[in-house]
């Protein structure tokens, strides 16, 4: 049972780059939690994602229930008000709840990475979601990201 959960942003990575962090970590299922898994970057869509990382041994699910809608991310953008934009992205996940329960299973149970596509974890959904995770069930789960 993992007590462990990790997160990475693909911006600036190539794909080899990629799975040697993931694989670095031990990680078992990459959950996409971007919208959408469309990618201007080579190897970051959701089919040569799901390529390169069964060829690593790594399982890949996309959540994109968990993504962030793009009204919130342009406001963002616009405001540069993350405080804002993290009450409006964990209105969101309230009401995700079949969703975060299944990934909260799948996280205690295999090394998870959660990933989309920015840098920076503290600019970003994936950490709001990861701390989200970390403390469901009553069950402290640290986050590392990678």
């Amino acid at each position: 049972m993992s007590r462990e959960v990790h997160t990475i942003g693909y911006e600036g990575h190539d794909s080899e780059t990629f799975i040697w962090l993931l694989q670095k970590a031990g990680t078992r299922v990459l959950v996409d939690v971007r919208r959408s898994a469309r990618s201007r970057n080579r190897g970051f869509a959701k089919s040569a994602l799901e390529g390169f990382l069964a060829a690593a041994g790594i399982e890949y699910v996309h959540r994109p229930e968990l993504g962030v809608d793009p009204e919130l991310r342009m406001a963002l953008k616009e405001t540069g008000d993350f405080a804002a934009y993290r009450r409006k992205y964990l209105g969101h996940l309230r009401r995700q709840t079949d969703s975060l329960d299944r990934l909260y299973r799948l996280m205690v149970e295999q090394r998870c990475c959660l990933m989309c596509v920015e840098h920076d974890p503290q600019r970003c959904h994936r950490s709001v979601l990861a701390d989200h995770l970390s403390t469901m069930n009553g069950e402290s789960i640290s986050i590392r990201h990678l």
